[in-house]
C-alpha cells in the first residue's frame, strides 16, 4: 500500500511542477510582449522641444530613454533627445516651440539636442546630423 501512495504523491508532485512552470512560461511571456511606458512615449524625464508640423508619411522616432523605434506622424511632439529617421521618399518639418522649423529629406537621421545659446540664457533647439 506503501508503494501506491508513493506514485500517487509522484504524480501530484509532478502536476505541481508542471503548473509552475506553466505560470512561469506565461509571466515571462506577457513581461517581454508588454510595454508599460509604451503609452507615455518619450515622456519620460525629457521635456517637449517641437512637433512634426508637416509630413508627406509616417516618421521614425526613437527616444533617448528607448532601444526601439516608434512611428510618428503630423501633429505628434517631440522630445529633447529623440532620434528621427526620415524613410526614403519621406520629407517632413519639425516646429519648435521657439518657432525655428527645421525641413528634413528623404533618408535624414537626426537627434535633437538643447544647446546654450551663446545670445539667450536659454536652451535654444539644435540637431546634429549624421548623413551617409
Amino acid at each position: 500500500m506503501s508503494e501506491a501512495t508513493t506514485g500517487d504523491t509522484r504524480g501530484d508532485r509532478d502536476w505541481i511542477i508542471a503548473a509552475v512552470a506553466l505560470g512561469c512560461a506565461v509571466i515571462s511571456s506577457v513581461l517581454l510582449v508588454w510595454d508599460p511606458f509604451a503609452s507615455q512615449g518619450s515622456a519620460i524625464d525629457s521635456r517637449v522641444v517641437g512637433s512634426i508640423s508637416f509630413s508627406s508619411a509616417d516618421l521614425r522616432r526613437r527616444p533617448a530613454s528607448r532601444l526601439g523605434w516608434n512611428e510618428i506622424g503630423r501633429g505628434d511632439r517631440v522630445h529633447e533627445l529623440d532620434a528621427l529617421f526620415v524613410p526614403p521618399g519621406v520629407e517632413a518639418k519639425v516646429t519648435f516651440t521657439d518657432g525655428t522649423v527645421l525641413e528634413l529629406d528623404e533618408r535624414s537621421l537626426v537627434v535633437i539636442d538643447l544647446l546654450p545659446s551663446p545670445r539667450r540664457s536659454s536652451r535654444s533647439p539644435a540637431t546634429r546630423w549624421r548623413w551617409r
